[in-house]
């Protein structure tokens, strides 16, 4: 209900009288609005960073979470100017940049999370098993990826799947269902087929040259580029929060159950599989290019991102100058 005050003519001209006299005086400025910073999230437990933005950032900025169905939903907001920001994976990022879009990279986000799940009971032991049986996979994803490369490995072609096209989240109900026989996700989905006896793990499938990278703080270019000070800022309130939930699981339990519905239960089971961090190693560098040259090959790309894509030079600046 909006409130609504009335002031009578005396009341009126008292306030313009005191008005006149301060503005003569010399009255102090207006403080500047803080500048709003749009981030896009993906509803998943290892996203939580944002929730902790507004009260760790420096003076002067505010948040307004862009919430956002997939990886490449987060890419789009980012590129189409949709948000500032965006929490979202590797492979998105690089389709993006790859594709012409304004799109860069500034910190490193999570990894691991990722795990192959097969039906409790079945005979799927290794992802050698996965022949010729039903495996949901979302498309265009981390994991779209490195089931390619898993595969490689294992002498196998795609056409040895049975592939059903799924979004992340809808994997574990179908598991559950019978649709399938097994899948590539992520958390919280694996734990949660695992601790309601839906399915069995396969293995982790980080054995490949990405290792477990699977998600990175996307930025949009002209942002990056227009707004320097800006992005710096963020990415030392986006460390902030990094080191806070390492070092305090049990916010991010709460997190977990409040913002995104998930039981503690689960919650202890997921985070044993799920890294974070905002630093951009030489590890991190030859993973994001590993990533690249092989979504080439594997025909996702039709050309390698910018020289640019990758802007580690306010990572940089907040690991020497500190977090404080």
């Amino acid at each position: 209900m909006t409130s609504r005050t009335t002031l009578d003519r005396r009341t009126l001209l008292k306030g313009l009288t005191a008005g006149t006299a301060l503005a003569m005086a010399g009255a102090p400025a207006t403080a500047q609005a803080p500048k709003t910073i749009k981030v896009a999230i993906l509803k998943v437990v290892g996203n939580a960073h944002p929730l902790h933005y507004e009260r760790l950032a420096p003076p002067g900025y505010k948040f307004e979470l862009v919430w956002v169905p997939s990886p490449a939903a987060a890419k789009d907001a980012v590129a189409t100017g949709s948000a500032d920001f965006a929490l979202g994976g590797v492979v998105a990022a690089i389709l993006g940049n790859a594709n012409g879009e304004p799109v860069m990279v500034v910190s490193n986000l999570t990894g691991a999370s990722m795990a192959v799940i097969a039906k409790a009971g079945s005979p799927i032991k290794k992802f050698a098993d996965l022949k010729g049986r039903k495996v949901g996979l979302q498309p265009g994803s981390t994991q779209d990826l490195v089931v390619a490369e898993r595969l490689k490995q294992e002498g196998m072609k795609p056409a040895d799947l049975q592939i059903v096209r799924l979004g992340l989240g809808e994997m574990h109900a179908a598991l559950s269902r019978g649709d399938l026989d097994a899948y590539v996700g992520t958390e919280p989905g694996s734990s949660m087929s695992l601790i309601e006896g839906a399915g069995q793990l396969v293995e982790h499938p980080y054995g490949t040259e990405i290792g477990d990278l699977v998600t990175c703080m996307m930025a949009n270019a002209d942002v990056v580029k227009k707004d320097p000070k800006m992005v710096r800022d963020f990415v030392l309130t986006h460390a902030r929060a990094t080191e806070y939930l390492k070092a305090n699981l049990d916010a991010w339990e709460q997190d977990g159950s409040k913002t995104f519905g998930l039981k503690p239960e689960i919650f202890k089971v997921a985070i044993k599989n799920i890294t974070t961090d905002w630093k951009m190693d030489e590890t991190f560098i030859k993973r994001v290019g590993a990533f690249s040259r092989l979504m080439l090959e594997n025909k996702m790309i039709r050309r390698l991102p910018t020289d640019d894509f990758v802007q580690k030079q306010f990572v940089e600046d907040v690991a020497k100058s500190g977090l404080s």
